[in-house]
């Protein structure tokens, strides 16, 4: 796959969602990822056929890469709550239906936690109701960095809840800052490789088409998740570069949650430190 066609960042929509396209162009990312909605309020939005038909055609002359749409932060589908796992179902069946609208690739979502006393059954099973309910785009699981309860942390929880949920459409997208916040050291090369034995032992038959590609401000195990600019935090640049280059990830996307240097998302800068990295 082209390394150019995989460079993306995550891009505001304000204004419409055809103004994320502009923000990718400005900064050089061609692939993007963008809220569906608001991504701290269950409220969403009206989005109309001719601001969709907007997009597609913005997308279509400007961008070579893949669409993602990052779900609500508020989804919880470990809650023993009735009302706020029907909230749940219904945010991501919304955005997946948008991410059809507008032939997005998938939409990526944190599963939620396990302080109600569920289970990783549990969270499986409201997925799969999700998967059910609106066919098409792909339900992609990203890890955590393990505060309050938030799952899945380990390689092996992720594997677990994909086979539990059982659907070809459930896929992985994986963020270095939350590898690093639960204790995943990616920080050397050496280190990187021991990772990706275990990515290779237990992911080998499960898609992780995204990387949210971040720096971290915190310390390793901190259980936070901090994004930082890419070789300036936590992390640093040995280790981001060695991510980066594993086979594992060859076909993958790598999309900037940074704050950039203007602390108004990934900008210019950070785009043109990754695309050395994957050059």
């Amino acid at each position: 796959m082209d390394s150019g066609s995989r460079i993306g960042a995550h891009v505001s929509t304000a204004g419409g969602l055809y103004f994320g396209v502009e923000k990718a162009q400005l900064i050089g990312a061609s692939a993007i990822q963008i809220f569906g909605s608001s991504p701290r309020s269950w409220q969403r939005r009206n989005i109309t056929d001719d601001e969709i038909q907007k997009f597609i055609q913005a997308k279509k002359a400007n961008i070579t890469g893949k669409v993602y749409i990052h779900a609500c932060y508020l989804i919880n589908f470990g809650s023993k709550n009735p009302d706020l796992v029907a909230r749940s179902i219904k945010s991501l069946c919304d955005d997946l239906n948008l991410a059809n609208s507008i032939n997005a690739y998938g939409v990526v979502v944190h599963p939620g936690s396990l302080r109600d006393g569920t289970s990783l059954s549990d969270i499986a099973i409201n997925i799969k109701k999700v998967l059910e309910t609106v066919p098409g785009a792909k339900v992609i699981i990203e890890n955590s960095a393990g505060g309050g309860s938030t799952i899945p942390r380990t390689m092996r929880e992720i594997k677990d809840l994909i086979n539990l949920i059982d659907n070809p459409r459930a896929e992985v997208c994986m963020d270095t800052a939350h590898l690093w916040g639960f204790g995943i050291d990616i920080s050397t090369p050496k280190k990187v490789k021991d990772f990706e034995k275990e990515l290779e032992h237990t992911l080998e038959d499960i898609n992780v088409p995204i990387v949210h590609f971040n720096d971290s401000k915190v310390k390793l195990g901190s259980l936070l998740d901090r994004h930082e600019n890419i070789g300036v935090g936590q992390i640093g640049l040995d280790g981001l570069r060695a991510i980066a280059n594993l086979s594992f990830f060859k076909n993958t996307d790598f999309v900037l949650e940074v704050p950039g240097q203007e602390r108004a998302g990934p900008d210019e800068e950070n785009i043109m430190v990754l695309r050395e990295i994957l050059s």
